[in-house]
This record gives structure tokens, C-alpha cells and sequence, in this order.
């Protein structure tokens, strides 16, 4: 397991000068601390922001003018390592792929219509939280169907009042529970069970998932082509 030095806050990017925490509130980690339990941290810090028991600026929105309908977000400003982002007026909101590949940031709190399932390339995003305005999370060019993160998560949750989507035990599902939508690819676990009211396994939902040496499918649940590793064991029940 990789073990994390900080001399400085991965939230605000104070130095952190011995301090067990950080004046904008965030937990340091202690020294030597394994890559699960930072993202634990950040987790636990990210969702206090996401409840509003914590003050954080939004995102500076960089917007693309061209977009026939709506707004597409092309580019965003976070304020630390935690990204905050608010809709705009104009609806509905789509956010693209690769938005954060130039900032430094852990989690991802988005509130927007659209999110591509790209969202998070080339980034150090490992956590996401899903606004309650969130419809769809696929291919920009493709909102029909959803598409699992191209990314692997290590937590991933859901505004409360959501009407599309749900998490139980960390994997992302549709709100009615019949398709799995994403399984966190940081994940530890050797095998997981999809629970037997699903009937679709969303493209890329498993795709990241290294450490999934076994899953158990219901017999009638539809499985995309590439969604699944070859290293992973399929048993049907």
C-alpha cells in the first residue's frame, strides 16, 4: 500500500507545519497515512461541504459560448482540492470531459444536468458527489443510455433529493435500482454481489475495478460488451 507525505494542505494548500488540523478545517493527514484512509479524509471533509457545514467557494465557470442549447461547462476553477459546482441560471447544464485535468483536485461535488462520463480524465478526482439535478452520466455526443466513470473512484455519493440516481455500499445505481450505473474501481474488495433487481449493467461500470476477482450477475441482467474485466470471474445466480 502507497504511504502519502504532506507538507502542505491538499484541501486549501496551507503548510501544515506539524498541525493535526488545518485552519480552513480539513484533517492533515498524519504522516506516513496509506492512500485508503486519505481518501477517507477527503470523503469525510468533501461531504461536511456538500451538507453546507462548511463554507467553500464555488467553482469559477468557464462556459462554452458556442452551445446551441443550454450551457456546456468546458473548463473549471476550483478553489483547493475540493470542487464545488453550482448551475448556472441558464439550463439545461452539461459538463464535459477533462474539466479538471489542470487542477489539483480530490473531489468533486457537481450539480449540473449532463455529466460526461469523462469528466474526470487526467485528474487526481477520485470522489464524486452527485447534485440533485443530475440526469444522465454518459458520453456528451450520447445522453440516451448511462456509462460508467472512466476513472476508477474510491467514493462516490448522492444528493438526497436526486430523482435519477442512488448509492448503496458505495456503488452507483439508477434511482429504481435496476441498472448499476458505476462500482468504485478503488474498491479493495475481491468480489461483489449486484443486487437481483438489477436488469442492466451501464457500459464501463466495472471497467476499472482491479481488484474484483469475482462477481455474481443475476441470470437476467444485461451485461455491454467491455464492461467487465477479463481478469474478473462472472458467476450468474
Amino acid at each position: 500500500m502507497d504511504k502519502l507525505e504532506f507538507t502542505a494542505c491538499p484541501i486549501c494548500g496551507r503548510p501544515l507545519n506539524g498541525q493535526s488540523q488545518c485552519a480552513c478545517g480539513f484533517d492533515s493527514p498524519q504522516p506516513g497515512c496509506d492512500v485508503a484512509d486519505f481518501y477517507l479524509k477527503i470523503y469525510q471533509f468533501a461531504l461536511q461541504v456538500q451538507r453546507g457545514e462548511v463554507n467553500w467557494h464555488p467553482d469559477t465557470i468557464c462556459k462554452d459560448a458556442n452551445a446551441q442549447q443550454g450551457v456546456r461547462i468546458c473548463g473549471l476553477r476550483p478553489h483547493g482540492g475540493i470542487s464545488l459546482v453550482r448551475p448556472p441560471q441558464r439550463r439545461p447544464v452539461a459538463v464535459e470531459y477533462g474539466v479538471y485535468s489542470s487542477s489539483a483536485v480530490y473531489a468533486a461535488i457537481v450539480d449540473c444536468d449532463y455529466l460526461d462520463c469523462f469528466f474526470a480524465d487526467e485528474s487526481s478526482v477520485r470522489i464524486v458527489f452527485l447534485g440533485k439535478n443530475v440526469q444522465k452520466i454518459s458520453r456528451l455526443d450520447d445522453f440516451e443510455t448511462n456509462h460508467g466513470f472512466s476513472v476508477p473512484m474510491a467514493y462516490q455519493d448522492v444528493h438526497k433529493d436526486n430523482p435519477y440516481f442512488a448509492v448503496q455500499a458505495n456503488v452507483l445505481f439508477n434511482k429504481s435500482m435496476t441498472e448499476l450505473v458505476n462500482y468504485p474501481g478503488l474498491c479493495a474488495d475481491s468480489e461483489y454481489r449486484v443486487p437481483k433487481t438489477v436488469k442492466r449493467i451501464a457500459s464501463g461500470a466495472f471497467a476499472t475495478s482491479r481488484n474484483l476477482q469475482r462477481l455474481y450477475l443475476p441470470k437476467a441482467a444485461i451485461v455491454e460488451y467491455g464492461t467487465i474485466l477479463p481478469s474478473t470471474e462472472v458467476i450468474r445466480y
